[in-house]
């Protein structure tokens, strides 16, 4: 298991090694900071399920809390 921080250009790179390794599995974080159609995806995380042809699991951002 490696982590990784993908860029959106970077989400080739990502999908290529995706598919050479034979992965069974690729978990993404995501933020959903850009926009109403990306607000449960980002656009890294929506590209790469379209793309990688395996599982994938998809890791929303914990609530922040207010500070007390």
């Amino acid at each position: 298991m490696e982590a990784a921080r993908p860029s959106r250009l970077s989400r080739i790179v990502v999908t290529k090694a995706v598919k050479e390794s034979g992965v069974d599995l690729l978990a993404l974080g995501t933020h959903g900071y850009s926009g109403l159609a990306h607000t449960f995806l980002g656009s890294v995380a929506g590209d790469l399920l379209r793309d990688v042809g395996c599982d994938v699991l998809v890791v929303p951002p914990r609530e922040r809390s207010e500070p007390t």
